[in-house]
C-alpha cells in the first residue's frame, strides 16, 4: 500500500507540474501579447513624429525594429522560459521610456518649425571650393582702399579660434554675402578652428539668412530665432 500511495503521489505530482507548465506557458504568451502591444504602441508615436527629422527618431526606430523581431524570435521558441522575457521587458521599458522624452521632444521642435525653416539655405547656390579659399588664408583682395578692409577675412580665421563677439561682413544686395556665409558654415575648417576653443564641449554650427524676398516670418526676429533654437536643439 506504501509503494502505490507513493506512486500515486508521484503522478499527482506530475499531473500538476504539467499544469503549471502549461499555466506558465499561458502567461508568458499572454505577456508576449501585451508586450507587442505596447510595441506597436510606440511605433505609432514614433509614426506620429517621423516629420520632425532627427537622429534620435533614427534610433529609436532601429530599436523598435530590433526588439520586436526579438519577440517574435521569442514566441516562436518550443522551450519558452520566463528568464527569455527579462531582457525583452527592460529593453521595451527602456524603449517605452525614451519614446515618450522623445515626444515631448518633438513636440517642442514641431512648436518651433514652419513651413519655409529649411528652404533658405538650400537654396543658396554652392561656391566654387577655390573660388572662396581666401576666406580662410589671412588676406583678401576685398578693397585696396583701406588696409583695414583689405586685411578682413585675414581676422576670420583668428575670429573663429577664439570666444570673439560679432564678425560683421557687409556688402551690397546681390554681391554674394549669403553664398560666402553659406561656404564658410559648411566648411571644414571652420569646424577645425571653431574646435580650437570649443575643447571637449558640443560644438553645433547653425546658419540663418533674412532675406528681403522672403515671407513675413523669414525676414523676422522670430523667425531668426525659431530656425537657429530648432537646428540647435536637432
Amino acid at each position: 500500500m506504501g509503494v502505490l500511495s507513493e506512486v500515486c503521489k508521484k503522478s499527482e505530482i506530475e499531473a500538476l507540474r504539467s499544469r503549471i507548465t502549461d499555466h506558465k506557458s499561458d502567461i508568458i504568451l499572454h505577456i508576449c501579447d501585451v508586450a507587442r502591444e505596447n510595441i506597436n504602441d510606440i511605433y505609432g508615436q514614433l509614426r506620429k513624429w517621423e516629420e520632425v527629422q532627427s537622429s534620435r527618431h533614427d534610433e529609436l526606430l532601429q530599436a523598435h525594429t530590433k526588439l520586436d523581431r526579438r519577440l517574435q524570435l521569442l514566441t516562436r521558441s518550443p522551450n519558452l522560459a520566463v528568464q527569455d522575457l527579462d531582457g525583452v521587458c527592460g529593453a521595451l521599458s527602456d524603449l517605452s521610456l525614451n519614446t515618450r522624452q522623445y515626444a515631448k521632444e518633438g513636440a517642442i521642435l514641431k512648436s518651433l518649425s514652419y513651413k519655409e525653416l529649411p528652404l533658405r539655405h538650400d537654396i543658396i547656390p554652392k561656391a566654387h571650393k577655390v573660388t572662396l579659399n581666401w576666406a580662410f588664408d589671412g588676406y583678401a583682395d576685398v578693397s585696396p582702399e583701406t588696409s583695414e578692409r583689405s586685411n578682413a577675412f585675414g581676422n576670420l580665421s583668428r575670429w573663429l579660434s577664439g570666444p570673439n563677439g560679432l564678425f560683421w561682413i557687409s556688402g551690397k544686395p546681390g554681391s554674394g554675402k549669403s553664398t560666402l556665409m553659406k561656404f564658410v558654415a559648411d566648411n571644414e575648417r571652420t569646424k577645425h578652428l571653431l574646435g580650437k576653443w570649443s575643447g571637449d564641449q558640443p560644438l553645433i554650427i547653425t546658419a540663418y539668412y533674412f532675406t528681403i524676398y522672403g515671407t513675413p516670418i523669414q525676414r523676422s526676429l522670430e523667425g531668426l530665432l525659431r530656425s537657429l533654437l530648432y537646428k540647435i536643439l536637432q
